[in-house]
């Protein structure tokens, strides 16, 4: 058959070509069918349903999914030259237990599919055979999407009476002649709703466009030159191609070559899929969250290559660029030996697997001379291989690079091979180095970088870890802000891949963690320092996505010799480490299970709020709510809480009562204020910030005159009292008052002398006349000092614990007592004139008064 052009065609089954001989099963016959055109448009396909009149679920089930344009069963069919343009929801091409199959330049253009594969071919299982598909073209396809509401009284039709015209009549003869113009049109137009939405309405996505199913050791499949383009199949669940239910064998029978696939959507697993054996747990849903380098060309012939390996499929000179899915953003390949050769994995997408999904507990993946590049995927950018390793990639020509992830692994998910350490959290993984390496046992040691730890000035060479405290639950003592910071200190084992990119979604993993002290100086292991671990296995964590022992606890004395240390042994049963053939290509020959990391630790010194248990070796935590506390850096105990001096306590902080100080922090000694008790404000802070404003030092009965707190310049005011600087005026006032009365008092104390000398020079002279003179009178210069007198010894007396007014016992201070009144009213103006302190400043003055 040839030279065609079919346009809009249809039949409720086998719309154009149906061929099948159900008893001559071993006669051997052949079909072509060349050079056929075929169209089959929504609008015919929509006036088609108009004339089908009450047609059964069976009818409707088969226009939808098993209503193939070509159906051909047995044989040996050969398709070449045809063309389908526009063609609507129709599958295209069945072909069952044919012999041997040929397709030859099939182009598929600006068509809809819906419930079934556009192409669908087996070979029977009992005789040799082989399909060949040859420049096959898919273009701007995709899946179809009704847009209309149709109402639920469309398909009620059978409570309806039927037009007359549609009733057979008893007795008579059927009339075929039927006027279907003259049909009632309500009842013609529900018809026709009720046949679109039934056709509609369901949607099965278990297929792909083009499916070959059943392959066994007798068939051979060869697919060359595909170029497929735009097509959108995102609920497919086996890609745009695929091979089902291969029965696995290590012998090349199928062939891919030169297949490009573009810009496509390709549904659940990757748009060409190879699977052996379905099982909805390959799928692995558990891992769904919700500029390339110079090649380094090794000259290899990778067609001998290839040969010398045991495939089954293989795939060579493909572009797979721009297309996405669910599994796998290209190929999808389960339970099968494959060569990958010359390919290209551009810019493809998914969730798992942004290149390929390859699932098998036993066979293998091979790629040569190709390029895996800027793909993009949840969850392994580049390549997803379930329970395998990659093989050599720049050995072999393979470029892994610039893969994304959003989660995690960027180019590859496979076995870890490795493992290192954080502490961040995941943010940054540790440096590590090979310190032994043989045919069964690898062992890496972590390397540190010198680095800072809180409330060290020197750098630490060694993982620095809390001891008797879990390492989460660490706080660093601020002493200078008196307050705690949590250290944010996390201990996470991350297994790694091939390119040193962190695993997740690790199922049934654990690791096993012993310890030793040992003598790093000469490499002796030490038995009489204590060292423990609160644990010794810890499985994966599914929500922090490794081994989390941020809640291990570590005994180990943190003042013994800086040489010696704890080292851990991490074993885990995850890692898998290959070894390759030392000859192209280079097969990986065995893997190496037992694998050790090593790290050594020290601990942190006992802080404030804490003390070392000298038999352990940790750090005790004084419980407050036990009445614990110590301020004390390396104590040897807790101490507990005295009510009557102190309000409450923390662990490492002291509240003080009221009239009480302390003199710094790392002192437990607590005086009582008892010159002045509201000078003590006590609280939290030690020393000078427990004083009220402006006082400080012993018990704060000094003054702030250097303004050391920042409240202002203070000075004494009165006897363990202080006033502030900044009232000029009192302090004016004061220095103008003494200053008047030390002139008066002066003055009248001169006056004094000075006549009592000439009442003595008087008395003198009227004794050489003989005359004698009494003088009773009591001089002012007594009277003066009489009464400076008095005052000096009140002021004495005021210095007793006596209740005595305030602005009188300032009186009578500054009255006693001018030279030191004098000398602490200038002290706010002196500190203003020089640098000098204060106190040389009151001496000069008293000598200047004194000699006055």
């Amino acid at each position: 058959m040839r030279n065609l052009k079919v346009s809009n065609c249809y039949s409720i089954q086998n719309t154009f070509f149906s061929f099948s001989y159900l008893n001559l099963e071993q006669v051997k016959f052949d079909i072509t069918l060349n050079q056929i055109d075929f169209t089959s448009t929504e609008k015919g396909f929509d006036e088609y349903l108009t004339l089908l009149e009450l047609p059964t679920i069976q009818e409707i089930d088969a226009i939808r999914s098993n209503n193939p344009i070509m159906m051909v069963k047995y044989g040996n069919i050969k398709i070449v030259n045809c063309n389908f343009y526009s063609i609507h929801i129709q599958s295209l091409i069945k072909i069952e237990q044919a012999s041997n199959v040929f397709l030859e330049n099939i182009c598929i253009i600006n068509s809809y599919f819906q419930d079934a594969s556009l192409i669908k071919i087996t070979l029977k299982n009992s005789l040799s055979g082989e399909i060949q598909l040859r420049n096959l073209t898919l273009s701007n396809i995709t899946e179809f999407q009704s847009y209309h509401n149709y109402s639920e009284k469309s398909c009620f039709l059978k409570d309806q009476e039927l037009p007359q015209q549609l009733q057979c009549k008893l007795n008579t003869t059927p009339i075929v002649k039927l006027n279907l113009i003259e049909l009632d049109t309500s009842w013609q137009q529900l018809q026709h709703e009720c046949n679109l939405k039934k056709i509609y309405e369901k949607k099965n996505y278990n297929f792909s466009l083009i499916e070959i199913e059943g392959i066994n050791e007798n068939h051979k499949i060869i697919g060359q030159s595909f170029n497929l383009d735009s097509i959108n199949c995102t609920k497919c669940l086996h890609g745009l191609i695929s091979i089902l239910n291969i029965n696995q064998i290590k012998q090349e029978n199928i062939l891919f070559q030169s297949i490009n696939i573009f810009n496509s959507v390709c549904g659940y697993t990757g748009c060409l899929s190879i699977i052996s054996q379905w099982n909805e747990n390959i799928l692995k849903p558990e891992m769904i969250f919700t500029n390339p380098n110079e090649r380094q060309l090794q000259q290899h012939d990778y067609t001998k290559l290839a040969l010398q390996l045991n495939h089954q499929v293989k795939i060579i000179d493909s572009l797979f660029i721009n297309n996405s899915a669910i599994y796998g953003g290209s190929l999808f390949i389960v339970e099968a030996y494959v060569v990958i050769q010359n390919s290209r994995f551009q810019h493809n997408s998914a969730i798992v697997g942004g290149a390929i999904y390859y699932y098998s507990n036993s066979a293998n993946l091979f790629i040569f001379d190709s390029f895996i590049i800027e793909n993009i995927a949840q969850v392994a950018g580049g390549l997803f291989l379930n329970q395998q390793s990659i093989q050599q990639t720049i050995q072999l020509d393979v470029i892994v690079l610039n893969n994304t992830s959003t989660k995690f692994s960027q180019d590859i998910f496979e076995s870890p091979r490795s493992l290192t350490i954080s502490i961040d959290a995941g943010k940054t993984l540790l440096k590590k180095k090979e310190i032994l390496k043989n045919s069964t046992k690898v062992i890496e040691q972590i390397e540190i970088n010198p680095y800072k730890i809180l409330g060290q000035s020197q750098k630490v060479n060694f993982l620095t870890f809390p001891s008797g405290i879990s390492i989460s639950s660490y706080q660093y003592f601020d002493l200078e802000n008196s307050k705690l910071i949590p250290y944010n200190l996390t201990f996470r084992i991350i297994p790694l891949n091939k390119f040193n990119q962190q695993m997740k979604k690790l199922t049934d993993s654990f690791c096993m963690i012993s310890h030793y002290v040992i003598n790093q100086a000469n490499n002796t292991i030490l038995t009489q320092f204590p060292g423990t671990l609160s644990q010794t296995r810890v499985q994966f964590n599914q929500d922090t996505q490794d081994f989390n022992l941020d809640n291990l606890i570590i005994n180990f004395h943190p003042l013994i010799d800086e040489n010696v240390v704890l080292r851990l042994k991490i074993n885990c049963n995850i890692i898998k480490i290959p070894q390759f053939d030392t000859q192209p290509p280079y097969q990986i020959t065995s893997f190496i299970t037992d694998y050790d990391l090593i790290v050594d630790i020290k601990t942190f010194k006992c802080q404030i709020g804490e003390y070392l248990n000298s038999t352990s070796g940790s750090c005790i935590y004084c419980d407050p709510l036990l009445q614990q506390y110590s301020v004390q850096i390396n104590a040897q105990n807790c101490k507990y809480k005295d009510d009557l001096k102190m309000k409450s306590i923390k662990s490492s902080m002291i509240e003080l009562k009221q009239e009480y100080w302390r003199a710094y922090y790392y002192s437990d000694k607590i005086e009582h204020c008892y010159h002045n008790v509201n000078n003590c404000k006590g609280g939290w802070q030690p020393g000078d910030q427990s004083c009220s404003e402006g006082h400080i030092g012993a018990l704060c009965e000094q003054c702030d005159l250097y303004n050391i707190r920042g409240d202002g310049p203070y000075s004494v005011s009165s006897p363990y009292r202080c006033g502030n600087c900044n009232q000029i005026a009192d302090n004016a006032l004061t220095i103008t008052l003494i200053s008047i009365w030390t002139l008066i008092s002066t003055l009248l104390s001169v006056l004094g002398n000075i006549r009592s000398i000439e009442e003595v020079i008087l008395g003198i002279r009227l004794k050489s006349f003989k005359i004698n003179s009494q003088n009773t009178q009591v001089t002012s210069a007594i009277l003066i000092k009489l009464f400076t007198n008095y005052f000096q010894i009140i002021s004495s007396i005021a210095t007793f614990q006596l209740q005595i007014p305030t602005g009188l016992t300032s009186v009578i201070n500054s009255v006693g007592n001018p030279v030191d009144s004098m000398a602490y009213s200038f002290d706010c103006f002196l500190n203003n004139l020089s640098d000098i302190l204060i106190i040389y400043f009151r001496i000069i003055w008293s000598l200047v008064i004194g000699k006055a």
